[in-house]
């Protein structure tokens, strides 16, 4: 692992190739902190508090406001991982994303919401801009040293700072949505995290919160990323997963829980998520 120390910042580096599931828990000296995950390779997961976990995938970040809950990481197995993770000192980074304007409903706005009334919070998405990569890697090749260095690195955090909240702050994923069928949207996902071990179609979503199916399905996708029924899919893989490594339970008892009445068919659901049988993450 490379790292970088600043006096309102830290950067990291990090190759690594586990040969099974890992669970980190971070010391409980991090406190209060902003931190920056962006994955290169491989996948990871994030769990903060009692949420359901949260899943970083090759090429997109993970961008936090921490005020000191509990909070795990996990990193998948037989995968080479390379990710660079950043930790900002809280007051230098508040005073930043409050001196900026953030148009409303955006992630930028919400998260800096929940900064504003100490809470935890959480964004992710593509890196979708080639420059991000490009600060990051100049941070490590800093040609300066001394104060002179530290000025330079400081510069690069800021700038890596402004196209983050650029990132957050982008509404083009929902400009085909307008403002009643983003609280629609809104609605459904807040459901499916409430209700993910029942067996929901399109059909019954669409009924229930009377908007039609290509509707709920295109404009679920603009917001989130993806299809309705793949994320009510990805919820119940990482409940299921967090049941297995988290809780000790076997396939058969998580099967039911998650909402397969037939284990093979959670298992074969399972493998085709994570890229392994749910019966090996138990060692």
């Amino acid at each position: 692992m490379d790292a970088i120390g600043h006096k309102y910042f830290g950067v990291g580096e990090t190759y690594a190739n586990f040969t099974r599931d890992i669970t980190l828990t971070p010391p409980p000296i991090r406190n209060h902190h902003y931190g920056l995950a962006i994955m290169h390779t491989c996948q990871a997961g994030a769990k903060f508090m009692n949420e359901d976990w949260v899943s970083v995938n090759k090429g997109e970040f993970y961008f936090t406001h921490n005020p000191g809950v509990e909070e795990v990481h996990r990193f998948k197995a037989n995968c080479a991982m390379h990710m660079h993770f950043v930790e900002i000192q809280p007051d230098y980074l508040t005073e930043l994303l409050m001196s900026c304007s953030a148009e409303k409903d955006t992630p930028l706005w919400q998260f800096r919401d929940h900064v504003s009334r100490g809470e935890f919070s959480g964004a992710g998405g593509a890196v979708s801009v080639p420059a991000f990569y490009q600060v990051i890697q100049g941070m490590f090749n800093c040609p300066l040293a001394g104060p002179l260095g530290q000025m330079m690195l400081e510069g690069s955090l800021q700038q890596l700072v402004a196209l983050q909240f650029a990132m957050m702050g982008s509404q083009k994923q929902n400009e085909s949505v307008n403002r009643r069928d983003r609280e629609v949207m809104h609605a459904v996902k807040d459901y499916l995290h409430a209700t993910f071990q029942q067996g929901h179609s399109l059909l019954d979503l669409s009924r229930k919160f009377g908007v039609n199916q290509n509707k709920l399905k295109t404009g679920f996708r603009e917001m989130f990323g993806k299809p309705v029924i793949t994320y009510l899919y990805d919820l119940k893989m990482e409940h299921g997963r967090s049941l297995l490594l988290d809780k000790g339970m076997n396939v058969s008892e998580v099967a039911p829980i998650v909402g397969y009445r037939n284990a093979n068919h959670f298992s074969t659901a399972f493998k085709r998520k994570f890229g392994i049988n749910p019966s090996r993450l138990k060692y």
